[in-house]
């Protein structure tokens, strides 16, 4: 390799690093909007750069369009008001600026998607360098940076790189409280900042209230056996546990459609068996391709009854006799691209519990796994695969972040949470 080819630079500087996945990002927009434009995939992607794998982003753009027409009128108040969902006024902010330019088109919301992209791939470097290591950080990161279908959702008008930041960002935060001894200024970091996060995942996508919940329960239990085994209070980083438990249980859940009412009245059901039997319902989404789709609960022992195959579905669909066929909105090269990445993830399936295992000691481990168990959550209510491929990325990059601390070997230093 020529001496002065850049790799060297790129892995001593973030900063490059970053720059480099942006200009990715700008072509591979630019690419997208080209083929949409001069209908050289006409029953893919239309003019404006809108695929058929992410049709409702066409949804969002029309009501995007409509926010933006109340701010070109000052109406900054009912904009604010507005109860569409918070992904879609920000991509309206974008349009109003962009858009004056570019037209109404997924080139008008790049400049907030790549803000996306980068936040992404940075949270996902920092979260793996506190739980794996330095260079466990770096292989998540180009993992997560070229995987195909999530770098072209990231192109489109979605609500899911808005809930992997929040998601991440949570995630982050309760392993540094859970790995670290905060000082107070840490606490209030980490109070706010995880309040945030959970306001954003409450008000972008109601349907995870199970899983968030879950994995704040569990949290507070690992946090309780730090305490037994440490024999220390840690009054700061519980005040800031409180906290984010108050805004968990407190905050209300948005219902701006059908599958968010569903949900959100799901979450607000006497129990957990009845909100997963609601929840289920509400994923029935007519149309596509769907596993289970006749499946109903009606008692909790169905629920549990259907567990295993919950984690079937959840860690390993598409199943291979789905890779080849034709899909319902992604065609023949769809079904393709998603076999391609199921062969690549089950092996960092594999290699997620080599490292979990190695490092079962450690608490954050457990935490984890837990929250990559969040699969379980969408095998028991999502039986349509385009859906649920979309929503398992939060959980699927704490698996590439796991498995890349086994690839990558020994971490070079943790600071011990046991």
């Amino acid at each position: 390799m020529p001496a002065h080819f850049p790799i060297g630079k790129i892995k001593k500087d973030p900063r490059t690093a970053l720059a480099a996945a942006a200009i990715f990002h700008i072509i591979v927009t630019l690419a997208v909007f080209a083929v949409g434009r001069a209908g050289l995939m006409p029953g893919q992607f239309d003019r404006d750069g809108i695929g058929e794998f992410a049709r409702d982003s066409r949804g969002h753009k029309d009501t995007a369009d409509q926010l933006v027409e109340l701010l070109k009128h000052g109406q900054v108040g009912s904009w604010i008001k507005d109860p569409y969902p918070l992904h879609v006024k920000i991509y309206a902010l974008s349009i109003l600026t962009a858009g004056r330019v570019l037209g109404s088109n997924i080139l008008a919301v790049e400049p907030v998607n790549l803000l996306y992209y980068l936040a992404m791939l940075a949270l996902t470097f920092n979260l793996a360098r506190i739980t794996t290591g330095l260079r466990a950080a770096w292989l998540a990161a180009c993992i997560v940076a070229f995987w195909p279908s999530l770098v072209l959702h990231t192109t489109q008008l979605l609500r899911d790189p808005l809930v992997l930041i929040a998601f991440l960002t949570l995630m982050t935060i309760l392993v540094v409280l859970l790995k670290n001894t905060v000082a107070w200024r840490g606490a209030v970091a980490a109070g706010l900042g995880g309040a945030t996060s959970i306001y954003v995942l409450w008000h972008t996508r109601p349907g995870m209230w199970l899983v968030i919940t879950s994995i704040l329960i569990f949290f507070d239990l690992l946090f309780l056996i730090k305490i037994i085994r440490r024999r220390q209070l840690f009054a700061l980083s519980l005040a800031a546990i409180a906290l984010l438990n108050i805004v968990a249980l407190t905050t209300s859940k948005p219902a701006t459609d059908p599958v968010s009412r569903a949900s959100s009245a799901g979450a607000n059901s006497s129990s957990i068996w009845s909100g997963i039997a609601t929840a289920r319902k509400a994923f029935a989404i007519p149309g596509g391709t769907t596993i289970d789709a006749e499946v109903a609960f009606n008692s909790p022992r169905d629920i549990i009854r259907y567990i295993p195959r919950a984690l079937e579905i959840g860690y390993l669909a598409p199943f291979p006799s789905m890779w080849f066929g034709q899909g319902y909105n992604v065609g023949v090269v769809g079904r393709l691209v998603s076999g391609i990445e199921m062969i690549l993830t089950y092996p960092l399936e594999l290699f997620a519990c080599v490292f979990l295992w190695k490092n079962r000691t450690h608490l954050s481990s457990w935490l984890l796994l837990a929250t990559s168990a969040g699969v379980l959550a969408l095998g028991l209510i999502v039986a349509n695969i385009g859906t649920l491929y979309r929503m398992r990325y939060p959980f699927w990059t704490i698996v590439v972040i796991i498995a890349a601390g086994a690839l990558a070997g020994r971490p070079h230093a943790q600071t011990a949470d046991n």
